[in-house]
């Protein structure tokens, strides 16, 4: 098995709000839609734009819409929403607190990293006897 493998296992272990806890920005932490998949949740998307995936799956990884913040806001998270559910052939479930784009205006979402959570990745890596 290769490191970034081993990686990629550590960090699916790490739960999707340990590593996306500062993504969301203050006054943003509304859920607009979850994409389900066989009844459990792999994408939670926020009115802000950002979606945060439970895990590392490749079919959705390297999406466009995943890696290219174009629009903001609801648009962004109906967007990324629909590419999510498109790439895993599962279903959208849009949130009570889904807003139109009329409702929030919002600039671009930004992109953030937990560094500690890629440490502990890491560290549990190493536990493992993995080199990085």
């Amino acid at each position: 098995m290769t490191e970034t493998t081993r990686l990629k296992q550590a960090l699916h272990e790490v739960t999707p709000a340990e590593l996306y806890r500062d993504a969301v920005p203050p006054g943003a932490t509304s859920v607009y839609a979850e994409v389900r998949l066989h009844g459990k949740v792999i994408a939670t998307l926020y009115n802000s734009g950002v979606a945060a995936t439970s895990g590392v799956d490749p079919r959705i990884e390297n999406l466009p819409s995943l890696r290219n913040a174009r629009g903001s806001g609801p648009t962004l998270a109906q967007r990324r929403a629909e590419d999510i559910a498109r790439a895993v052939g599962g279903t959208i479930v849009l949130a009570n607190s889904a807003q139109n784009v009329v409702q929030r205006p919002l600039p671009p979402a930004q992109r953030y990293v937990d560094y500690s959570a890629v440490a502990r990745a890491q560290s549990q890596l190493r536990s493992r006897g993995a080199t990085i």
